[in-house]
């Protein structure tokens, strides 16, 4: 059952990595703008998983957050998630740092793809448009 908000427990990312298989798959899910990480113990959702068990191995004993979310999960996928609710994800001052930059960089270079391929569409406008102009 999940805990209250009073007494919600705390783990540290070094806790959540140790429980990284199959038999032990905790996870983290959850970021700034639905509450804050927390931590999953997945293990026995593992069978029941729509999409296989393979992917949360995948994730295992990580933070999943940016998987979970790029899937486009179902209010009803974040409800059954409820059950599986161990606590909150205390994390220390470097390991926000690093998830900062992380989610910055992804940003960047989606941005930096994004620009590529304008790019890339413009060159195909340009020489589509010089083959029009001399057939004429």
């Amino acid at each position: 059952m999940a805990p209250s908000d009073e007494t919600a427990k705390t783990y540290t990312l070094d806790e959540v990595k140790e429980h990284n298989t199959a038999e032990d798959c905790w996870l983290v899910i959850g970021n700034e703008t639905n509450g804050g990480p927390k931590v999953y113990d997945v293990t026995k959702y593992m069978d029941s998983h729509p999409g296989g068990r393979d992917v949360l191995e995948d994730v295992a004993g990580e933070d999943a957050d940016e998987s979970f979310e790029d899937m486009g999960h179902s209010e009803e996928a974040r409800n059954i998630m409820k059950k599986y609710l161990l606590g909150e994800l205390k994390l220390t001052e470097e390991e926000k740092a690093a998830m900062a930059l992380k989610k910055e960089k992804a940003k960047g270079s989606s941005s930096s793809m994004t620009l590529i391929l304008l790019i890339a569409m413009i060159a195909i406008a340009i020489g589509i448009y010089t083959q029009v102009i001399q057939k004429s």
